[in-house]
């Protein structure tokens, strides 16, 4: 055989052996598609941040989803409620940017050991995963992804991960999304946040009538009650001030839509917010299976009760004393239509320390009443001393 065939023979050889080197690969879970040690775990989600408009989210204990409406985001368990923008945003990037470091098992018997395996394959396995499918307008998936128990001993920002559709696992690194066991615990719980500088007077009314009025004028130190019972006096000056701050850090436990909530026929308590802008926030207030549940509703209405308590002090010099002016209803009503487009379609089920400040009796502002005197006690007659007969007399 000449030279000429002799390297026609090794160059056919080498190609059958590079054939068969790949084709026996192509089968055994590490195919070119796999990632290799130091390189993106979802390739696919790269510059496609954008499209993703819905995230699956799956555990053991059920799954919840997340879509994108408009420029927010909302818990679609929850009819629709916003989410967090930011523990949506910060998901994302954490998935994006998260590199292999070393292949782990392939075998489907040791899953459960990196907390791997599909969800709900082991319920009694002590590591359970996360599964999170990223999704695009129409249901293209764009990503998925199998989020299992952190690398014990290890440093942090390592952990364990599958790709759905592929056999081998991964140990990374990067930022661990930390995905919450329920879409609750991403809800937005904020109601509304309106400080107590702001708030220039409050009224509740109860279910039978009663009434309490507070309110602050420029120069009250402290929010005035009206009609105060005559000889009754507030426990201590600021306790009115409680009144003030109902909308201050009002969040909620659990939100429905108001169109399907089913409110008893009589509020416990109305209570009535006006701001020194002009605004009035009404609160209604429901007891319902020994829960608080609110309904707000925003308005323009500049005529909040005032009561000025004592002659005016003197401003001191350069200084002006006057009351802060309300904006104008048109300056107003773009705000009031953002806050009742957000408020107005829901009822919240409130905590314990907002039911407390919206349904205060003026009873307890004061002081308790004065224990009444006792009667002094007669001089009894001293039974025990002897009867003199002859002083009674007689015929």
């Amino acid at each position: 055989m000449n030279i000429k065939s002799l390297l026609i023979v090794s160059v056919l050889a080498a190609g059958f052996g590079m054939a068969g080197y790949f084709a026996s690969n192509a089968g055994s879970g590490n195919a070119a598609a796999a990632p290799r040690a130091g390189e993106l775990v979802l390739k696919g989600l790269q510059g496609r941040i954008n499209d993703v408009s819905e995230m699956l989210i799956k555990n053991v204990d059920g799954e919840f989803h997340v879509k994108r409406q408009g420029e927010d985001w909302v818990l679609v368990e929850k009819d629709g409620y916003p989410v967090g923008v930011g523990n949506v945003r910060q998901t994302l990037l954490a998935l994006e940017g998260l590199k292999t470091i070393e292949e782990k098992t392939s075998n489907p018997n040791h899953y459960s050991q990196l907390g791997v395996q599909s969800v709900g394959a082991d319920p009694t396995a002590d590591n359970q995963p996360t599964q999170i499918d990223l999704l695009a307008v129409g249901g293209e998936k764009i990503a998925g992804l199998i989020i299992g128990k952190p690398r014990s001993g290890g440093q942090g920002g390592t952990f364990y991960v599958r790709r759905p559709t592929e056999v081998a696992s991964w140990l990374v690194e990067g930022d661990n999304p930390e995905l919450p066991k329920t879409g609750e615990a991403w809800l937005d719980k904020k109601v509304i946040e309106i400080k107590r500088d702001v708030v220039k007077a409050v009224k509740t009314v109860h279910a039978d009538g009663e009434e309490l009025t507070v309110s602050k004028g420029a120069t009250d130190a402290n929010f005035v009650v009206h009609n105060m019972p005559e000889g009754r006096e507030l426990t201590y000056a600021a306790s009115a001030d409680s009144l003030a701050g109902g909308l201050q850090y009002m969040n909620f436990e659990d939100v429905m839509k108001a169109s399907t909530f089913e409110a008893p026929e009589t509020p416990v308590s109305i209570v009535n917010f006006w701001t020194k802008d002009g605004m009035r926030v009404m609160v209604k207030c429901w007891e319902k299976d020994e829960k608080t549940y609110a309904a707000l509703e925003a308005s323009y209405d500049a005529s909040a009760p005032s009561l000025t308590l004592g002659p005016l002090p003197m401003p001191a010099e350069g200084e002006a004393v006057a009351e802060a002016t309300p904006r104008s209803e048109e300056e107003m009503a773009p705000e009031i239509k953002a806050l009742n487009a957000r408020l107005s379609p829901w009822v919240f089920q409130l905590p314990s320390y907002s039911k407390a400040n919206l349904t205060k009796r003026l009873d307890g502002l004061l002081k308790p009443l004065p224990e009444p005197e006792e009667p002094a006690a007669e001089e009894a007659a001293d039974t025990d001393s002897p009867i003199d007969i002859d002083s009674l007399g007689g015929e």
